[in-house]
């Protein structure tokens, strides 16, 4: 099963620390501009906090406080742990950390091509890790999202979005190249001990 510490490594150093840039309508709540600070939003510091930060304590929100955030209201909600392929988990994580877990999750629903409701569910993720070819299933995803933040025509932003999207590669599972390395092994030692 997929590992959130994986998956969280890739995405924290692309959320990298603080930020406030005004044109991200993330960095703001309620039209007060607070910034975001290791991907965590006002919005969602309020979610986990009951509280709306100020600007000084989203500066100080600390990384490892942050990691814990993302776990709970990301990971968690895409049902990360479920995921039995590493690479998929590790985009869509990306993806809700991006753009949101209801957006995250009808992504991997539209590219599933199963209803799209924006809840992750056990149907989801059986369609998620049943999915014949996992590579397949990883490519036709990270076109999709490079699909739709080509649709936002958002220039400001869009290089960024795709040079982080670049950054995801599809990694076999280590399970099954030690079953294919094992089951080769077998049939090496068979045919010497045959012939």
């Amino acid at each position: 099963m997929a590992n959130f510490y994986t998956a969280d490594k890739i995405t924290a150093k692309a959320e990298g620390g603080y930020q406030d840039n005004p044109k991200d309508k993330g960095n703001f709540y309620n039209g007060v501009l607070i910034g975001t600070n290791h991907g965590i939003t006002p919005a969602v510091y309020k979610e986990y906090y009951g509280k709306v930060p100020t600007v000084a304590e989203m500066k100080a929100l600390p990384a490892t406080e942050a990691q814990k955030i993302r776990k709970k209201l990301y990971w968690d909600r895409i049902k990360g742990d479920l995921v039995s392929n590493q690479s998929i988990a590790n985009i869509w994580y990306d993806d809700a950390i991006n753009g949101g877990v209801y957006d995250a999750a009808k992504d991997m629903q539209r590219t599933l091509g199963i209803k799209q409701d924006g809840i992750v569910g056990s149907d989801t993720i059986s369609k998620v890790n049943n999915y014949t070819n996992q590579l397949e299933l990883f490519n036709k995803y990270k076109l999709l999202r490079a699909d739709e933040y080509k649709s936002f025509n958002n220039p400001e932003f869009e290089d960024g979005w795709l040079k982080r999207l670049d950054k995801f590669s599809f990694i076999p599972n280590v399970g099954i190249i030690l079953l294919f390395v094992c089951l080769i092994g077998m049939f090496y030692y068979y045919k010497q001990n045959l012939a």
